[in-house]
């Protein structure tokens, strides 16, 4: 399934950087119709299987959260330590792909 979405993606002429939201959304929206299509509570059992939480909530917390934390810090540390933050040193550059 994959390799046939990433061929549509490449003959319909998409842009390379939706190709992993589509390999994503896909699969997942083709199991939600399926299991509304089959009926007999397999809509309520996949929801269930989705949300049900396998490991403590702390820990989902420290890895959501840790990177964005340390992405803070190192902006933080960047900007009290005098660093010139222009968007070039960042790397926030025009994309190839944009007709401006």
């Amino acid at each position: 399934m994959t390799l046939g979405l990433a061929a549509v993606i490449f003959v319909l002429g998409m842009h390379p950087a939706l190709a992993p939201f589509i390999l994503v959304l896909v699969p997942t929206v083709a199991a939600i119709i399926v299991a509304a299509v089959v009926g007999g509570g397999e809509l309520g059992r996949l929801a269930h299987r989705i949300t049900r939480w396998r490991v403590l909530p702390m820990l989902y917390v420290a890895a959501l959260g840790l990177p964005i934390a340390a992405n803070f810090l190192i902006v933080a540390l960047a900007v009290a330590s005098g660093t010139p933050m222009s968007a070039r040193s960042l790397g926030w550059t025009r994309p190839r792909w944009s007709s401006r």
